[in-house]
């Protein structure tokens, strides 16, 4: 099991939540058999041939097992890296490359960027590999070590040759970051749903009160479906009818954002709304912000169930909405449910909320708080219980 730690990213969201590679040099350092894992894993890095995340975890492994008494993990990374076909695109190797072995490896992962550019010159470069130099090494410029390599280096000179005008790119730009009224009104208008209103502003507040009153006096069930897509995270005053009778007619994404718009009234039917979808839904998370204003004392059983109905780590992903529940009714009978959510769970993200819920509710038992010091997830293991 410490081996498939090591080669497997095992987060959630690897993208969201990171790798576990500090989780799995802690696991070897522990174990009996530490220089039998660290062949393993040194044979298994070396038939890598793919860029994904269990790469990017082997890439951070290599580094800390090279400052933990494995030197030879460096020239293994350096060797493997040069493998990659296509470093521009390497997921995220390169800056855990960087980050390792510093100026050597950040000369060594330009280089092979730059080698890529010559024969695409379409390709962009990013600058995320200088901003993750200067992360691990704040007190060094990485920059300008680049630019005294490139006299010597041709591909690193294409490198940052490319990354100039990248960077140009985006200065030049022109961002509306300001949106005001005129500019929501538009795009209920154009149609698309991407776009959120965030942030408790005055001014977004403004906006948001506009807003529902245009979609209080709204009519055309398209353009109402766009005006809640933007309003969900708000109580639509006066809307409820308005919004319950959208639920008949909605696309899976369309019903979410209705679903959450109604979360914040108090209503049977949305209660009643929530329990058939319950039984019957392949995804019955979305339902879960019904029950923010709609719980009863005694739900709590029901949800123990529904979580238990639950076998895949995507079916258990999709009731996080459990913890909005008992965020709004704090109340003891929350332990069982939560528990159970936290045992399920695979997602660090929002195990970490649960491990909060159910210290709010006065339910994190002395075995968790035991485990909370040996989780994966980084901010769970700082948790003070």
């Amino acid at each position: 099991m410490i081996y498939a730690a090591c080669i497997s990213n095992f987060a959630y969201d690897p993208q969201c939540e990171g790798d576990r590679a500090e989780y799995a040099l802690r696991l070897i350092l522990t174990s009996r058999h530490s220089d039998r894992i660290v062949q393993r894993v040194r044979r298994s890095f070396a038939q890598r041939h793919v860029c994904n995340w269990d790469l990017v975890q082997l890439f951070a492994l290599a580094g800390m097992l090279s400052a933990k008494g494995y030197p030879d993990f460096k020239a293994l990374a350096f060797r493997y890296y040069s493998r990659i076909k296509e470093p521009w695109d390497d997921w995220g190797c390169g800056e855990n490359l960087v980050a390792a072995f510093g100026e050597e490896a950040l000369f060594h992962v330009a280089a092979a960027i730059g080698a890529c550019v010559k024969n695409d010159p379409g390709i962009s470069v990013d600058d995320v590999l200088v901003r993750a130099f200067y992360e691990a090494y704040p007190r060094s410029d990485g920059m300008e070590s680049l630019i005294r390599q490139a006299e010597r280096d041709p591909n690193i000179r294409l490198y940052l040759t490319r990354l100039e005008q990248t960077l140009t790119e985006r200065r030049n730009a022109t961002r509306r970051f300001g949106r005001d009224l005129a500019f929501y009104r538009a795009r209920i208008e154009s149609g698309p749903l991407g776009l959120r209103i965030w942030g408790a502003s005055k001014e977004n507040m403004a906006i948001v009160a506009a807003l529902i009153k245009d979609f209080n006096s709204e009519a055309d069930p398209a353009r109402l479906k766009r005006y809640t897509w933007l309003l969900s995270n708000y109580r639509i005053t006066g809307g409820k009818e308005k919004l319950m009778s959208l639920l008949k007619d909605c696309d899976e994404r369309e019903e979410a954002a209705v679903l959450d718009a109604l979360s914040h009234f108090k209503d049977e039917r949305l209660r009643s709304i929530a329990l058939e979808g319950f039984k019957d839904e392949p995804r019955p998370g979305k339902y879960l912000p019904l029950l923010n204003k709609n719980y009863r004392p005694g739900d709590a059983h029901l949800l123990f169930r529904l979580v238990r109905s639950r076998h895949t780590p995507d079916e258990v992903h999709d009731l996080v909405g459990l913890v909005d529940v008992y965020r709004h009714n704090v109340v003891r009978e929350a332990v069982r449910p939560l528990t159970e959510l936290y045992e399920r769970l695979t997602c660090g993200i929002h195990r970490y909320d649960v491990i909060k819920a159910l210290k709010k509710v006065g339910g994190l038992d002395e075995r968790i708080r035991q485990e909370l010091s040996f989780d994966s997830f980084d901010e769970i293991r700082g948790f003070k219980a």
